[in-house]
Formats: C-alpha cells, sequence, structure tokens
C-alpha cells in the first residue's frame, strides 16, 4: 500500500491528525515521506483506522477511514417518505433505502401512525444492515419539523392538528420509536440517538460536504457549485440557510466550533429557522415601510390570485402556504398526476432542465423567490449573516433572483445589500447526508481526536470503547 503524507517535525499526535485529517471526509492518497511516518501509518493500518482503498488506481492507491471507525444509520423523515442510509465514517452513503410513509398525508390519504413509522423503520434498517460492513455506533434522524434541543425530541406544531393528531394522542416520543425500531433490527438501542431539524441537517452537509459532493454537485457559470459554498460557509462568521422543501425551513450556523453540531443554533426551544411559520401580512408591513415596494408581493395580490393552493396549512396566511415547495407544486399542478406528489416534482424538474422560455414556471419561481425575500428581511436585520445559502426542491436561478430583487431594493434595509446570496445545487440525498454527519460527529469525530492523541498502545482500547458504545472522555 503506497501511503502518503506530509507532515512537519515534531511528535507523532500532528503526523496523526494530518492523515486522519486528510480522510474525514473521503478517500485520499497518503504518501510516507520518512520510515517513521511510513511506520507510523502502517500502525493505524494494523489498528484499522486507517485502510487502502480496493478499487484505488495503481499509480496513487487511495486509502479511507477503517473498520475501527464504524459505521452510523441516518434517517430522514419527510412528509409522505420516510429514507434510511448506511453511511460510512467519512460521510459517504454505503446504501440507500426508501419506503412510503404519510406522517403529514396528502389529500385524501390518512395519516401512518407511531406503530407504522416504527415498522417501516425497522424494515429500513434491517434492508440497509444486508451485507459486510463495520458496526453502527451512532444514529441520527432528520425531522422536517421542530426540535426541542433541550429533550433531543422532534416536536410537532400544535396547529398541525391533523398532522399530529394520532402521534400526540399517544405521547409519542421519536427519539423512543427510534430505539426500538433499532431493536428490532439487531441494532444496539443504548447507541447515541440525534434528532436534529431538516434544514439543519441541511446546512451540515453542505458545510461539511464530502469529497465526493465536492467533485460531483458542481454548480453552472453563474452559480457555484458545493465545493465553492463549503469555503463560502468556512470563511463566514454567520450562514442563513434556507430550505424549500414541503415546507420554508432555515438554519442558523456560526463560526465554526470544536463541536461542529455546536455550530447550528436552535434556540431554547427550536423555534430558530422556523421561516414557513412567518405570517405574510408582516411581509405586506414591511413592504409599506420601503420606499420601493414594486419587488414586494402584497397581501392582497396573493388573496386576489387564483393559482394559490387551496389546502390547509399551519396559519393560512403564512410563507409556508405561499412560496413553500408543495405550494409552489400545487399552483403548477393543483390537479394530481401519475406518481402522485413526487411525480409532480419530477415535472417541474424536467422543466427546469428545459432552460428558459418557460413563463410560468419562471414566474412562479420568481414570486416565490420574492416572498422569501420579503420575510428574510426581519432575520438578516436580526443575525447580519455574511452568507446567505438557498436549497430548493427546485435549482431555479429565477428564484435566487426574486430574493437578491427584494433584499437588494428594499431601501431601508441597505446593509443588506451587502451579503453574499448563493443557491444549493440540488441534492435529493442533502437532508440524510447531513443527518449521518450529525451522528458521526457526535461520535466517532471525538473518538478521532482521541485517536491522535494516543499513544500506540492505546488504539485498541479507543477501538473497543467506540464499538461497545462506551464513554469517550
Amino acid at each position: 500500500m503506497n501511503l502518503i503524507v506530509k507532515n512537519p517535525r515534531g511528535s507523532t499526535a500532528p503526523k496523526k491528525r494530518e492523515a486522519i485529517d486528510k480522510l474525514r471526509y473521503g478517500p485520499a492518497p497518503l504518501y510516507p515521506r520518512t520510515a517513521t511516518r511510513k511506520t507510523l501509518l502502517e500502525t493505524l493500518g494494523k489498528h484499522g483506522w486507517i485502510a487502502p482503498v480496493a478499487d484505488g488506481a495503481e499509480e496513487e492507491e487511495l486509502c479511507e477511514l477503517g473498520p475501527a471507525c464504524g459505521t452510523v444509520l441516518a434517517a430522514s423523515v419527510g412528509r409522505e417518505e420516510l429514507a434510511v442510509a448506511l453511511a460510512r465514517a467519512d460521510g459517504r452513503l454505503i446504501k440507500r433505502e426508501t419506503a412510503k410513509l404519510y406522517v403529514e398525508p396528502p389529500r385524501n390519504s390518512s395519516q401512518d401512525g407511531p406503530e407504522k413509522f416504527k415498522e417501516v423503520l425497522a424494515s429500513l434498517f434491517r434492508a440497509c444492515l444486508e451485507g459486510d460492513h463495520a458496526p453502527v455506533v451512532a444514529v441520527a434522524v432528520a425531522w422536517h419539523g421542530r426540535v426541542d434541543p433541550s429533550l433531543n425530541e422532534g416536536r410537532g406544531d400544535p396547529h398541525k392538528r391533523s398532522y399530529y393528531k394520532a402521534w400526540k394522542k399517544e405521547g409519542v416520543s421519536l427519539a423512543a420509536l427510534v430505539r426500538e425500531a433499532m431493536d428490532a433490527a439487531g441494532v444496539r438501542k443504548d447507541l447515541p440517538v440525534d434528532v436534529v431539524n431538516d434544514a439543519d441537517a441541511g446546512m451540515m452537509a453542505l458545510a461539511h460536504a464530502t469529497l465526493e459532493d465536492r467533485r460531483e454537485l458542481k454548480g453552472t457559470d453563474d452559480l457555484p457549485g458545493v465545493a465553492e459554498i463549503q469555503e463560502m460557509i468556512a470563511a463566514s462568521q454567520v450562514t442563513l440557510g434556507v430550505t424549500i422543501a414541503g415546507g420554508v425551513g432555515g438554519a442558523l450556523m456560526f463560526a465554526p466550533k470544536a463541536d461542529v453540531r455546536r455550530s447550528v443554533e436552535r434556540g431554547s426551544h427550536g423555534f430558530v429557522g422556523e421561516l414557513g411559520q412567518i405570517p405574510i401580512n408582516v411581509l405586506r408591513a414591511d413592504a409599506e415601510k420601503a420606499n420601493d415596494i414594486d419587488s414586494m408581493v402584497s397581501l392582497q395580490e396573493l388573496k386576489e390570485n387564483k393559482d394559490f393552493p387551496k389546502w390547509k396549512c399551519t396559519y393560512r396566511e403564512t410563507l409556508d402556504h405561499y412560496a413553500s415547495g408543495r405550494s409552489i407544486v400545487e399552483q403548477l399542478y393543483p390537479k394530481r398526476l401519475d406518481g402522485g406528489y413526487n411525480g409532480r416534482i419530477r415535472v417541474i424538474h424536467e422543466r427546469l432542465d428545459m432552460g428558459e422560455g418557460d413563463a410560468e414556471l419562471q414566474h412562479v419561481m420568481d414570486r416565490a423567490g420574492r416572498l422569501i425575500g420579503q420575510g428574510l428581511i426581519g432575520p438578516t436585520l436580526m443575525v447580519d449573516p455574511d452568507l446567505i445559502v438557498i436549497s430548493s426542491f427546485a435549482y431555479s436561478p429565477d428564484l435566487l433572483t426574486g430574493v437578491k430583487h427584494v433584499l437588494s431594493t428594499s431601501a431601508v434595509h441597505v446593509g443588506l445589500k451587502k451579503q453574499r446570496m448563493v443557491l444549493a445545487p440540488g441534492d435529493p440525498d442533502r437532508t440524510l447526508k447531513g443527518a449521518a454527519r450529525w451522528a458521526i460527529e457526535a461520535r466517532i469525530s471525538p473518538v478521532l481526536e482521541e485517536v491522535c492523541k494516543t499513544g500506540n498502545s492505546g488504539l485498541d482500547e479507543l477501538k473497543a470503547k467506540l464499538l461497545d458504545g462506551a464513554d469517550i472522555p
């Protein structure tokens, strides 16, 4: 194995750290320059902390984090779908499985309750764990609603009565359900389980993207790719993320801390970033205060427009109702198509791929962007972000144009013009990858820190602690 690492002179700790840090986000070449360094790398390989990649090119064999680092299970709970993945210690997904699950059912469909959720989750866990893999050492679940940070628990919005009726009636604990599903799937239920908001997970996936995503999720001539966005986030003191999916969510990330999960702020009750619940009448009040309100969308315009959906939302006149992914889908396709809700999304993606010339699509996206821009005026004044990252179910430059137009022409908010705004490339697995990264940072990264500090004689003990679920100092 051709192991390569460039290291400064000194103790083995910085040499170990450089080797391991180079592999945290995917395979990389490691080149030994001295006999001492070669011995160090061979020791890490012997104890299973690094390993050669089987399909590496002969002229430059790649290494990756080894089986001693374990794997993680990640789940993403959507409104109509449940996705689960087994991920390596560097964040790359090994296997991905999905199933229909109506936690928030579409029209004329019944809601799936907690027992159904547990049954489907256990089934997906089992499917992902088939075959050879390193032991699972942590689990994280991305939840598409508020997460109570004090309880590490997904919470239901009390106004979504139909959404949580079956769940709240039974006093459900999401984390407890996940542990029961783990037990049913043969996974140790005493492993760490984190519940994270889906927008926070999406931000985590962008801020800590794998090398694979940096290579493959490219932008356009006018829009940056994941690699560029990752570098922008790393250089920013405050990043505000906006996620447009079933609802309109947000994430607030501060400059990286030692535990990167603590860089994401959820507030005292988990309401940070719940942009979709901003009432439209508040947006109109902002518009009336501005000198230039031509870019704003008025409440009257929204009320008179017949192409807006009639489905029930948390509140009737909120950003979720008029600018969420579900709202955009309903505006463009009020009648169901083959394939249901996801079928309509596929058709929208096809229309976007065809490029310019779709006036209806451009108008709907631009209007949604302007509404979201109005919704962002207050939050941006409160937190003053360096960077605003928009991640949407539909990769539409018109959406970004609408947001920029409002924030740049709002004369009373001149400071907003200095902030950078970018649209992230589309990635259907972003939330799942973010949940996986959350689990990695919860369990694997602290152990790797100890590996960097520990002498060779303690490497097997650390491996045993990690795989046994023991506390790591």
